[in-house]
């Protein structure tokens, strides 16, 4: 399923966040038959929601409009700097900071940012700001575009609360080819068959001109001998000559 640029728009400019709570070995059913939706258990199994505002700049770009492409290159580091306000009438603690970067085109998951745990986990009360910074770093990723969909994990202070998963703005962005270097194979190969096709073709025009000007050089000379005229009067006695 192809997403709409006006979807991700919407979700670019989303800043206050719900939460999705994490639960460790649910069953996954198989069989389309075996799934049952009963309304009257809506309201029973509605996931918890939490109130949370959720911003971030990218410190390796200046201000930035999100609707616009952030530029990168394979292998270069982006430093999410998020801002992270707790709005509920709970104290909570931050956990960690993850998520993905997904394909534009399709919103397939394309690389995992790796999850940054805070050991001690961040403390976050009632109202109360917290910043934390997160560095993301685009190995072997393909020119292409993406968008990047952090995640936020905080957990409620209580005995046995469970973690919630907080989804971020997203922020477009595009992977470029990184310029070519002169050490390159294939840029050698490239320069090396130009330079041999510089010289082949230098060879053969100066072989050409320095084989028309030994002709001319030659010719001249044939010319200068078979007009040439010997006096050999000088050479006879006198009595011979007229």
């Amino acid at each position: 399923m192809k997403f709409s640029k006006l979807t991700l728009l919407a979700l670019l400019s989303a800043t206050t966040v719900f939460g999705q709570q994490i639960e460790d070995n649910q069953d996954v059913p198989t069989d389309e038959e075996a799934i049952v939706i009963d309304n009257s258990a809506n309201v029973e199994n509605e996931r918890p929601k939490v109130n949370f505002t959720i911003t971030y700049t990218i410190l390796e770009r200046p201000p930035y409009d999100i609707s616009e492409f952030l530029e990168f290159e394979t292998e270069d580091v982006a430093t999410l700097n998020y801002t992270i306000t707790n709005n509920e009438n709970f104290n909570y603690t931050l956990n960690s900071v993850g998520g993905s970067i997904m394909r534009f085109e399709n919103g397939f998951n394309a690389a995992n940012i790796t999850s940054g745990k805070f050991n001690p986990v961040i403390r976050l009360d009632v109202n109360q700001t917290v910043s934390v910074q997160q560095r993301v770093t685009f190995l072997d990723m393909k020119d292409d575009d993406y968008y990047i969909q952090p995640k936020v994990y905080v957990q409620e202070l209580e005995e046995n609360a469970q973690e919630l998963e907080l989804a971020a703005p997203l922020t477009l962005m595009t992977i470029m080819k990184p310029p070519m270097s002169l050490f390159d194979p294939q840029f050698l190969s490239v320069q090396i068959l130009i330079i041999g096709v510089i010289m082949a073709v230098s060879y053969f025009f100066l072989n050409f001109t320095l084989n028309g000007k030994k002709k001319k050089t030659n010719n001249a000379n044939k010319n200068t001998v078979s007009n040439k005229t010997v006096d050999t009067s000088s050479f006879l006695p006198d009595q011979y000559k007229k």
